[in-house]
Formats: C-alpha cells, structure tokens, sequence
C-alpha cells in the first residue's frame, strides 16, 4: 500500500471515531484555495468537518469565504494547527467550534498587511501608521506639558502667566513636530482603518457561528500585539479562545503521517487542498467492492496543474521528514 494511501487510512479511522470528514489546507490563503475548499466539500460525507491548516496567510476575503463555507457545511467544525497558521489563517480559526494546537504550533495576530507605497510585492501592517500617529501625539502632548511647566518653574520671578506659557509651549511645540505630521497621509490613513475594519467585521461574523473566541479577544488579535509576526502559541491562545485543547492520539498520528505538509505550508500560490478521509464516493464504491460489485480499482496518479500544484483528483504521497 503505498505511503498517502497509508494516510487515508489513518485520516479515515480518525473521521470514524469523531463522525467527521477530515482535510488538509496547506499553502497560501487565496481564491484559488477557496475554489478548492468549496468544490471538496461536495464530497461531504459526515455531520462534522476537521480541517488540519498549515498556512503563512493570505488573503482576508478568501479566509472569510472558506471559513463561512465550512460552517455552513458541517454542524461542528474543529481547526488542527500542526505547525504554521498566521495571519488569514487566524480568521479562519474563528470559524471553528474547537481549535487543537500540536506543541510547536502558532497562530497570529489578525492585522491587515497592506501594499507598501512604491515597493512591488511587499506588505506592511496596516496599523503602523496609526501606531505612528498614536506615538507623535503622545509625544507632543508630554513636550508641550513639560514646556509649560519648565517655563513656569523657570520664570518664577518674571511676570509670566499661564497663558503665556501654553503658548510660548505651543509655538515651541508646533514648530518641532509640524514637520512630522505634514508627513501624515490621510489616503493612507483611511486605507488603513478601513482594512482593520475588515478583519474585524470578518472575524465577528465568523465568530458568531463559532462561538469560540472570548470576548475582547477579537480586538487583541486585530490591534492588540506589537507586530503581524507575533507567535500566539498554545498557551497565549487559551487566553483568546474558549475551547483549546492539545492534538489527540488519532490527531497526532494524521500530523505524523502527513509529513511535510503538516510541517510546512505547500510553497506555490495554488494551495494543496485535499479530503484526506473517505469522500461519499469513494465510501460507496468501497461498499460495492466488499458486497462484491467488482467496481474499478484502478487509481488516477493525477499531475500538475501548471505551477507546481496538485492537480485536481492527483494522489500525494506525503514527504516524511528525517527521522519520522
């Protein structure tokens, strides 16, 4: 039997024992991905969903798409993080009734990245130019307060009121950091608050289904960590979801078997997306076989789809890393 059948198997005694269909998500979060999710779940087989999502991140809207869809197919729906689930990802968790993270996982925070002005293909996070303006008002208004208080104490012999020193303050203020915010983009400024506002809508919707992040939980994601690449491991996750639990022994096994692709995000823009248990079809003709039916058992190798993907219907065999 050859290795990936070898993690149908395992897949499908997990599907088994939690009445659930069972896929893997690996690479980038994007509408191709989406496509895929969506037209996998015809397949659907069992009450509940458990998807195993290995992913740098992505697209928001695609994250949005593929999480709602799966809440809308499956009555109970359990995330596995073997390994990397960052950005988009996260907003994919909050769909989830349960979240199960083996001992090396990670999510993150839910900041929008945006394009960077005159850069091609690089990101930044939506919120450093609000962190920034945030960081020039607080600075301005601790220089004006110390002027005018260093004016008074200064002056104690003069005949300075308290007006004149908020102005002279003022003035001195003003004119040190003028510069500073003349800098300010208000286009990008409202590009950016817009783009908090779509993980955030994003993430109330599919949290209201899920019911597993805590409350305020939501806005630490979005604007509460110092950076897009801040680790939310095991343990800081409980602090932000209702139900976090460390992978079972079935789970476990499934990471093992998978390989590389529980380890590491599939590298192509064409994420790898497939039903690791039983599809409905495939039940049935097993069925068939059993009860003697002599249905074909003859399988597709499959092939790529042009940029390194698996093509639709292919069979993979997983890459066991060393030591496995």
């Amino acid at each position: 039997m050859a290795p990936w059948d070898d993690t149908r198997a395992v897949a499908e005694l997990l599907g088994e024992k939690t009445s659930s269909d069972i896929l893997l998500y690996s690479g980038e979060i994007n509408y191709a991905g989406a496509v895929r999710t969506l037209a996998r779940c015809e397949s659907k087989r069992r009450a509940n969903g458990i998807l195993f999502l290995v992913t740098f991140g992505g697209d928001p809207d695609a994250g949005y798409r593929i999480g709602r869809h799966l809440q809308q197919t499956y009555t109970r729906l359990t995330v596995v993080v073997p390994s990397w689930c960052k950005s988009s990802g996260t907003l994919i968790v909050t769909a989830a009734h349960e979240l199960a993270m083996a001992g090396r996982a990670e999510l993150g925070p839910l900041d929008v990245q945006m394009a960077k002005p005159d850069e091609v293909d690089e990101l930044r996070s939506g919120f450093i130019v609000n962190d920034a303006f945030e960081a020039m008002q607080k600075q301005a208004l601790e220089m004006l307060r110390q002027c005018v208080i260093d004016l008074k104490k200064n002056t104690a012999g003069a005949t300075i009121t308290g007006k004149t020193a908020i102005q002279t303050a003022s003035s001195l203020t003003g004119s040190l950091f003028g510069h500073l915010y003349a800098q300010v983009d208000p286009m990008h400024m409202g590009e950016a608050y817009r783009a908090g506002r779509v993980a955030r809508e994003y993430g109330q919707r599919l949290s209201e289904i899920g019911g597993n992040l805590k409350d305020k939980a939501l806005d630490n994601l979005i604007s509460g960590y110092p950076s897009h690449s801040f680790v939310i491991d095991r343990n800081e996750a409980t602090q932000l979801f209702n139900s976090v639990r460390p992978l079972s022994e079935d789970e476990a096994a499934l990471v093992t078997s998978l390989g590389f692709f529980a380890a590491f995000p599939w590298g192509t823009k064409s994420p790898l997306v497939e039903f690791l248990s039983l599809t409905g079809e495939e039940s049935r003709n097993a069925e068939s076989q059993q009860d003697g039916g002599g249905a074909d058992d003859t399988k597709s190798e499959g092939g790529s789809d042009g940029d390194g993907a698996v093509a639709e219907g292919a069979h993979v065999t997983p890459i066991r890393q060393a030591g496995e």
